[in-house]
Parts: structure tokens; C-alpha cells; sequence
């Protein structure tokens, strides 16, 4: 019952002679522990150190974190991938442009995980509308539509908009790879 991306690493692990219930808590601590990791550098972006380790042992501190670790649940494994996604996308968005070219692909391998963490992608679009003023450019809609289909121009021709465009086509091809594995190759549902 457990998601396909769970399955798979925990199969790596069977394959190298670990075969016990152990396999999947192990797979799931390995990526629970690296989204704290990843926490403490999403909160390193607007806190200082002390807050960012703070907020990570107090999220690490939660009864349903420290129930579900050592159970070998694929929750707390969403939770870091989303976690790492929303890094990557605050990377993108600030600093480079060529984290978009993860960023996708951990959405794709975090729906696949956990579905819930298809909701980072609106978290994502508001955060990259209200970096590249959204309402600013509305209102140059109205004001001035050439000064609009210039900076659309441009924008197409970024190369934002390039990696973007690419993560997407990668991440759609993965998507396709994933569910014609399941589907045709396991018979899942």
C-alpha cells in the first residue's frame, strides 16, 4: 500500500540483501532526516541560525513526527520532499534560475510519493507572482498594452523561461515513465 517511490527504494534495499520490515522505516528516516535538513535552510533564507535550528528541533519535537519516524509512514517523506521542493523553487525564484530544472521534478517525485505534495505548487506560483510583481504588470495591461507585449516578448526569451520550459517537459516525461511502470509493468490501479 505504500506509494511507488517508497516501494522502489525500499526494493534497492532488498536487492542488496536487507529484507525486513526495517527497509522502509530506514528509507523513510534517510528522507525524513534530510528534510530537516532541508527546513533549517528554507528557514536560514528569512531567520537567523539559532531560530532556523529552533524551528527545525521543534518540528522534529512533534508527537506525530516522533510517532510516524520510526513506523516507516510515507508522511513524513512527503513532507521532506515538499520540503526540498519549496527550497529549490525559493532558490529558482531569488538566486538562479537553474533550479528550476529540480524543482519540477520533485513535484513529480513527491506526487508519486505522497499526493498531498501537489499543494506546494500553488505555495510556488505565489511565491514567483508576487516575486515578478503580477498586479504591477495587470496594471500595465490597462495601461499601456504594447509595454505589456514587450515585457511578455522578453520574458519568453529569458532564460527563466527556458529552464522552466524544460523542467516541465522533463518532469512530464517522468511522470510518464512513472505511471507506465506502475500501470503496464505491475498492473497497478
Amino acid at each position: 500500500y505504500f506509494s511507488p517511490i517508497i516501494s522502489f527504494l525500499t526494493s534497492l534495499l532488498f536487492r542488496w540483501g536487507l529484507v525486513d520490515m526495517v527497509s522502509i522505516a530506514i528509507v523513510s528516516m534517510i528522507i525524513s532526516f534530510s528534510g530537516y535538513f532541508g527546513m533549517y535552510i528554507l528557514f536560514k533564507n528569512r531567520f537567523n541560525s539559532l531560530l532556523s535550528f529552533t524551528g527545525v528541533i521543534i518540528f522534529g519535537c512533534f508527537s506525530i513526527v516522533i510517532f510516524n519516524m520510526p513506523q516507516g509512514m510515507i508522511d513524513l517523506p512527503a513532507v521532506a520532499i515538499c520540503i526540498w521542493t519549496l527550497v529549490f523553487a525559493v532558490a529558482a525564484i531569488d538566486k538562479n534560475p537553474k533550479y528550476f530544472l529540480i524543482v519540477f521534478p520533485l513535484l513529480v517525485i513527491g506526487f508519486f510519493t505522497k499526493y498531498i505534495v501537489g499543494f506546494a505548487l500553488p505555495l510556488i506560483l505565489l511565491y514567483y507572482l508576487m516575486k515578478r510583481d503580477f498586479i504591477g504588470n495587470i496594471d500595465c495591461l490597462f495601461q499601456s498594452p504594447s509595454t505589456v507585449k514587450e515585457k511578455l516578448t522578453n520574458y519568453i526569451k529569458s532564460s527563466e523561461f527556458k529552464y522552466i520550459l524544460i523542467s516541465i517537459i522533463f518532469s512530464a516525461i517522468l511522470a510518464v515513465v512513472i505511471c507506465k511502470t506502475l500501470i503496464l509493468d505491475y498492473g497497478g490501479s
